[in-house]
This record gives structure tokens, C-alpha cells and sequence, in this order.
């Protein structure tokens, strides 16, 4: 017997001690990518420890990045994450001495559940962060699979953005429940969109490519459920919080940003219609990876999903008054339906200064390219035009 199945006692998730149950429920959900919902449901059960202890020890720890996203979602549309990401105002001391408690929790597991400080080869700036990995024992046969480290990183800040306790489930496997403290949803959402700001506030594609449509992905489903209340304290923050990520940067704060980096990254990764190149083959595999097949686009789907965002970035540059803007295009794109949208062509069409016989089959998708009025225009006169063609119809 292993060390591991002689202290299965020191876990919560009932999977670890019997993976059949791992097995079924990922069958059941119809998820293909057993390796990514392991890892997952780990960074769930090692949440559930530190946060345990962080309380013992008085540290406030805010989950952010993909799994903080996550837990907003159900299940159906949550995507796998092998990082837990947080944000906390503790000292560079008082997370070791965390993990450390962490630490000596697992001792009789030997190596395993055992962190180790990460530091990267090629840093491309120093961040006030620490980051550590964590070996876990996978309990699924993934094949060839060996690299089964979780990742840690804290974040650390003067200030923490207000929070809120939430609680479910990691993926379909990541069973108990979980409780996190997450950023308000503005808060959030500002965060989400730091990372599609220009580089070096936002990822660097030379190394990160492929991170950039999950974020894509966080960030327009994360807007369905903001506020005009929230829509506030959002303008306020993405300003303020890109004012901050540029100082960490040392670089100054350049007119019409975030919003030109934005909108610039946005339209390279809506550019994705032709199947046999880039960036459609990054989000191709990222969606085959860290999606259950329910919830995957076509090259139509991500592309509105792109143009959403450009929307919304454009309504954000407005300011506060651009919730209306903002309210208004998500009700004009749904006046145009997914099935027999054929009586939408020509209005379409006029608004976008296109041929009908060049519309995609997808109106329902294009609406959101059609109702941009591109990186000089008039946003706010673009939509009450849409709504008078589409209205009309």
C-alpha cells in the first residue's frame, strides 16, 4: 500500500479515495479531456486547504484568474485551470509561513502535495508575486502524461477590491463545494481585461498565445451578468487598475488606453474566419482542451465574441454613460435570431456596407461586426442606425 492510500483520511474530495467516481461523473458530464478536469478538481481540493489555513493564520486570500472565473459558471461552462491565481494584501512572509502549514499538513505523503518556490528561467519583468508548484498524485491513467504540478501564484497588493463569498464546484469532478472569496464582478471583470491590454500591461503572444482566447472566453461570459450599477464602479477601476499595472510596468499611461491595446488585440483574434491559420488554430485546440463540447464556437462564434468585447471596450472608453451604448447593442444583436434570420440580410448588409450574397449563414454572430463602427467612429450613432434598420424590418 501507498503512502497515499494509507492517509486518504487528509483530503476532502471523495474522488481521490475512489477515482471510479472521477471517472463516472466526467463520462456523465461528456468531457473528453480527462487530464485537464483532474488537475482541475486538484486545484478545488488544494483551495479547500489553503483556505482553511489562511484563515487560521489571518491571511485574506481572493481567487482570481481562470478558477475564481469559474465559480460564476455552472459546470457546463466552466473551463479546466491547472492555476489557482490570487490576490491578497499579505506579506511575502506570511504566505511562506502558509505554505509551510500547507506543507507540513501532507508530510506523510512524501514529495507529494509538497510546494516548491517557482521561479521562471526567462522573467520578462519582476512582479510583486510568489509563485509555487505543487506535485499531486493523479488518480486517472492519462498515458503519457507526466507533468502533474498544480500552480500557486499570490498576487500581492496594497488594497484588495471589495469581495464577495461564493461557493460551487470546480468542473463536474471538483466535488465538495468550495467557498472562495472572489473580486466583485467589476472588480473582476477590470482584472480579466488587464490581461487583453497592450503588452506589457497585457500577455505577451511571443510566449502566451494561447492563454489569450481562454481570457476571451472569461471576460464575455462574465459581462452577461454586470449591472449599471456595477457598469460604474467598472469604468472607474479598469482606469484606475491599468494605472497601476503601469507603474508595476514602469511605462506610462498612454492616451486612449487600455482601450486602443484592447480593441487592437480583440480585432487579431476576431480575424479568425479562415480555418487553416492562426488564431483560429490556437482557439481551435484551446476550446478542445478546456471546454466541454456543449459550449464550442465556430469560427462565426468567436469572432462575435471578439466584436462583443470590442463593443464593450468601446462603450467603456465612453464612461459611465456608456452602459446605455453598451445595453443597446446587446439589444439589437438580439433582435436577430439564430434560425430563419434570412429577412435580416438586407438591413444587414446596408448597415455594413456589404454585398448579401458575402453574409455568413451566422447573422446572428455577424450582427456584432456589423454594429462596430471601428476604432474612429461614432459608436453611439452606428447603433441607433443598427436599431432603425433592424427594427424596421
Amino acid at each position: 500500500m501507498s503512502a497515499l492510500d494509507e492517509h486518504l483520511d487528509l483530503f476532502r474530495a471523495d474522488w481521490i479515495r475512489e477515482p471510479r467516481l472521477l471517472t463516472q461523473r466526467l463520462h456523465a458530464a461528456g468531457v473528453s479531456d480527462r487530464y485537464t478536469a483532474e488537475l482541475a478538481a486538484w486545484c478545488a481540493e488544494i483551495h479547500a486547504h489553503l483556505r482553511d489555513l489562511a484563515d487560521e493564520l489571518g491571511i485574506d486570500l481572493v481567487l482570481m484568474g481562470g478558477n475564481g472565473t469559474a465559480l460564476r459558471f455552472d459546470a457546463v461552462r466552466q473551463r479546466g485551470s491547472r492555476d489557482n491565481d490570487y490576490l491578497t494584501a499579505a506579506t511575502p512572509a506570511d504566505i511562506d509561513r502558509l505554505m509551510t502549514r500547507f506543507s507540513e499538513r501532507f508530510t506523510a505523503l512524501g514529495d507529494l502535495l509538497q510546494p516548491q518556490r517557482y521561479e521562471p528561467k526567462n522573467p520578462v519583468r519582476e512582479l510583486p508575486l510568489a509563485t509555487y508548484v505543487v506535485p499531486v498524485p493523479l488518480r486517472l491513467d492519462h498515458g503519457y502524461s507526466r507533468n502533474n504540478e498544480i500552480k500557486l501564484e499570490f498576487h500581492f497588493e496594497q488594497q484588495l477590491p471589495d469581495t464577495e463569498l461564493i461557493t460551487g464546484t470546480l468542473g463536474p469532478a471538483a466535488t465538495p463545494e468550495i467557498t472562495a472569496a472572489l473580486p466583485q464582478l467589476p472588480y473582476q471583470i477590470a482584472l480579466k481585461l488587464m490581461t487583453l491590454a497592450a503588452n506589457p500591461v497585457g500577455i505577451d503572444e511571443t510566449v502566451r498565445a494561447a492563454s489569450v482566447p481562454r481570457q476571451i472566453y472569461d471576460v464575455d461570459l462574465l459581462l452577461t451578468g454586470l449591472s449599471a450599477d456595477q457598469w460604474t464602479i467598472l469604468n472607474h477601476y479598469i482606469r484606475q487598475r491599468y494605472e497601476h499595472e503601469c507603474r508595476l510596468a514602469d511605462v506610462t499611461v498612454a492616451d486612449g488606453e487600455p482601450f486602443n491595446g484592447i480593441r487592437t488585440r480583440l480585432e487579431r483574434w476576431g480575424n479568425c474566419l479562415n480555418e487553416n491559420s492562426e488564431p483560429w488554430i490556437t482557439i481551435r485546440a484551446a476550446q478542445q482542451t478546456g471546454l466541454q463540447h456543449s459550449v464550442h464556437l465556430r469560427p462565426w462564434g468567436w469572432r462575435a465574441r471578439a466584436y462583443r468585447l470590442i463593443i464593450a471596450t468601446e462603450a467603456l472608453r465612453e464612461g459611465e454613460d456608456g452602459w446605455h451604448d453598451w445595453e443597446s447593442a446587446r439589444t439589437i444583436a438580439g433582435l436577430v435570431p439564430a434560425n430563419k434570420a434570412k429577412a435580416f440580410r438586407t438591413p444587414l448588409a446596408e448597415l455594413s456596407n456589404t454585398n448579401t450574397r458575402e453574409l455568413p449563414l451566422e447573422l446572428d454572430h455577424f450582427v456584432w461586426t456589423a454594429i462596430d463602427a471601428g476604432p474612429a467612429g461614432n459608436l453611439h450613432a452606428r447603433l441607433t442606425r443598427a436599431y432603425r434598420l433592424l427594427q424596421s424590418d
